[in-house]
């Protein structure tokens, strides 16, 4: 029994000592999300000024996702107004007026998935 509440003890010290992960500078994740992405985001439809991301949701609700040029600085953001149970609960974002060729930076809001991608140059 002794042993049992010393190691009870010493647990819940070190999740007390923990130190929790610091958010982007910029922009900033809030409180906890009640709506949770289970899959993806997915990236497509590239284009030179602009690149969607695909999310499907545990129930109907908002996806915010920050982004930027700088991985350490979100300083863009978007939101995806719902996802829709007619689409099992999927829904489509589009980020849009980027620079071409340019490298961006993005996270989902609470849910710490993030990646990257890069836009296609111009045409010209």
């Amino acid at each position: 029994m002794k042993t049992k509440i010393s190691l009870l003890v010493m647990l819940s010290l070190g999740l007390a000592c923990e130190t929790p992960a610091q958010p982007a500078k910029g922009l900033r994740d809030g409180l906890p999300t009640t709506i949770r992405v289970t899959h993806g985001p997915m990236l497509g439809r590239p284009e030179a000024d602009s690149m969607s991301l695909w999310f499907r949701t545990e129930r109907p609700g908002p996806v915010k996702v920050l982004y930027g040029m700088d991985k350490n600085a979100f300083d863009r953001e978007a939101t995806l107004a719902t996802t829709d149970l007619t689409r099992d609960n999927t829904g489509i974002l589009k980020l849009d007026q980027l620079q071409a060729n340019t490298r961006y930076y993005y996270r989902v809001v609470d849910h710490q998935l993030s990646g990257s991608f890069r836009t296609l140059p111009r045409a010209a």
